[in-house]
C-alpha cells in the first residue's frame, strides 16, 4: 500500500494524497530548566519529570486515478473540513499507533493542487505516539501481584476501583488512597481527576495522584480499613512510543 496517513478515521488516499516522505520519529524534548553555577564547569538541568510537544510536516502529493475535473474540484472543496483542528494521526509506517494532534498551517489547497499538486501539513503532537489497542490489568484480590506494561515509556492509566469505606492502592512505590467511596469510582491519572459512575466530582476522595506506570513491570496490591470493602480494580492504559 502506498505511504499515508489517516486524519480522524479518514485516510488520505481516500483523497488520492499519498505522503511523499514519512516524517522521522523524534524524541521530544524534556522540559526543565539548565542552571549556570558560577564557578562550576557546564551547566545543571533541572527536569520538570514532562516532555514538550513536538511538530510532524507531511508532505504530500495529490495523484488522482482517472479523476474528471467535476471530481477533482468537490475534492478541493472537502479538504479545508477535513483537514482542520485537533484530532487522531495515524501513520501508514506504524499503523498500530496514533498522536494526539493538531494542524498548525493554512493550506492554500486549490493553488497547490491546481499548479504543483504537492503541499505540506504541519502538525503539533503530543510527545509520544499512542497503542490503538486499549491495554487492561484486572484484580479481585488484595494480596499483592505482578503484571507486565506492554509500553516504551511510563503511561498514566484510568483506574477503575469498585468497593466501600476506605482503601488504598499500592502500585510499585506509589499509594493512592480513597476515602469513603461507595461503589464504583474512576481515577483518570494523565488528567488528575476523578468521578463517580454517575459523573459526579469525587477529587476530594483520592489522595496521592498523579501516577505513572513504569514499562519494566507493575506490582498491585490494595490495602482495606476495618470495616471497608474492596470488589474489583481495574486499569486501562495505551502504550507509548516516540
Amino acid at each position: 500500500m502506498k505511504p499515508h496517513f489517516i486524519w480522524n478515521d479518514i485516510s488520505s488516499l481516500e483523497y488520492d494524497l499519498i505522503i511523499t516522505s514519512i516524517p522521522p520519529r523524534i524524541k521530544p524534548q524534556l522540559r526543565g530548566e539548565t542552571i549556570e553555577v558560577p564557578g562550576r564547569h557546564g551547566s545543571l538541568f533541572e527536569s520538570e519529570e514532562a516532555y514538550d510537544t513536538k511538530s510532524l510536516s507531511i508532505e504530500c502529493t495529490f495523484v488522482p486515478n482517472n479523476k474528471s475535473e467535476e471530481d477533482i474540484n468537490n475534492i478541493i472543496m472537502e479538504l479545508p473540513l477535513w483537514l482542520d483542528g485537533t484530532g487522531k494521526l495515524i501513520i501508514s509506517d506504524y499503523p498500530y499507533l496514533y498522536y494526539e494532534a493538531r494542524i498548525t498551517n493554512v493550506i492554500p489547497i486549490e493553488r497547490y493542487f491546481k499548479r504543483y499538486r504537492r503541499f505540506p501539513i504541519k502538525f503539533e503532537v503530543h510527545p509520544f505516539s499512542k497503542t490503538l489497542a486499549e491495554y487492561e490489568i484486572n484484580k479481585t484480590t488484595t494480596e499483592e501481584e505482578s503484571f507486565s506494561i506492554f509500553s516504551y515509556y511510563p503511561v498514566s492509566p484510568t483506574i477503575e476501583v469498585i468497593g466501600s469505606g476506605n482503601i488504598t492502592l499500592h502500585i510499585n512505590n506509589q499509594a493512592i488512597h480513597l476515602k469513603d467511596i461507595a461503589g464504583k469510582i474512576i481515577i483518570d491519572c494523565e488528567f488528575m481527576n476523578a468521578i463517580l459512575e454517575n459523573g459526579t466530582n469525587a477529587n476530594n476522595k483520592v489522595n496521592g495522584l498523579p501516577l505513572a506506570i513504569v514499562k519494566e513491570g507493575c506490582t498491585i496490591s490494595v490495602t482495606v480499613d476495618a470495616g471497608s470493602t474492596f470488589e474489583s480494580l481495574n486499569i486501562k492504559y495505551r502504550g507509548l512510543w516516540i
